[in-house]
C-alpha cells in the first residue's frame, strides 16, 4: 500500500510517498467466505483509522474502492478459492 507520509526532515516538510506492508491474519479456516470476510473487516478498520489521521481529515478514503485497487490474487486454484475471487468482484 502507498501512501503520503510525513518525511520527518526539517529541512524538506513535504509528505513522502512510502510503501507499506500488509501483514498476514490466521484466520480458522481455509474457506473463501471466511477469508473475504477478514479481508472486509481488515480493510474496514484501516480505512477507519486512515480517515480520522491527517491525511484522511484531509482527503477521506473509502474502505468500499479497495478491491479495485488489489492487483492480483494468488489462490491454490481449488473451487473454493476462485470464490474469493468472485467474493472479491462483488465486493
Amino acid at each position: 500500500m502507498h501512501l503520503l507520509t510525513p518525511s520527518y526532515d526539517p529541512a524538506n516538510p513535504a509528505s513522502v510517498c512510502s510503501a507499506h506492508f500488509l501483514v498476514i491474519h490466521p484466520v480458522i479456516n481455509h474457506k473463501s467466505q471466511t477469508q473475504l470476510s477478514i479481508w472486509q473487516t481488515i480493510f474496514h478498520d484501516y480505512y477507519t483509522l486512515y480517515n480520522v489521521s491527517y491525511f484522511g481529515l484531509e482527503s477521506l478514503a473509502d474502505s468500499d474502492k479497495f478491491p479495485t485497487k488489489v492487483m492480483g490474487m494468488m489462490t491454490d486454484h481449488t473451487p473454493d478459492q476462485y470464490s474469493l475471487r468472485d467474493g472479491f468482484v462483488d465486493w
